[in-house]
């Protein structure tokens, strides 16, 4: 059976929402953890994975959902959350629909990520040290 596992971003590219369609096995987990990856590297904090439109063909596949939760426990602020009607992804936080995972990320929303442009100056590594000694404070 051929794999028709595809990511597509359900808004905006600042969207946290990625919306996964078609059949996913083994021979598409890469194509999964590679999207998901490239949500996080692309904008600070969690990611909400909802699996609604997406079949399971071979359950080692679901894994790959731990693995990238497991993959940027230690990002600042990144957290895989997954809107998972059937429940059967172990690992992750999961919500049988999307409303009720974006009703949690309300409830507690996570640390807030810090963003600044340093240009490339003396005293530019002064700045850094102090924006991330405020930030581990806060």
């Amino acid at each position: 059976m051929a794999t028709d596992a595809r990511c597509r971003v359900d808004g905006d590219e600042t969207s946290g929402v990625l919306r996964l369609t078609g059949t996913l096995d083994r021979s598409g987990v890469d194509v999964v953890r590679d999207g998901l990856l490239a949500r996080f590297c692309g904008r600070p904090g969690p990611v909400v994975a909802d699996l609604t439109a997406l079949r399971v063909a071979d359950p080692a596949a679901r894994d790959v959902f731990a693995e990238v939760r497991r993959e940027v426990r230690d990002w600042p602020a990144a957290d895989l959350l997954l809107c998972d009607p059937t429940g059967d992804v172990e690992g992750v936080p999961a919500w049988p629909t999307l409303a009720g995972v974006l009703a949690g990320l309300a409830a507690a929303p996570p640390a807030a990520a810090v963003e600044t442009y340093l240009p490339p100056v003396v005293g530019a590594a002064r700045q850094a040290r102090r924006l991330v000694a405020e930030g581990c404070g806060r």
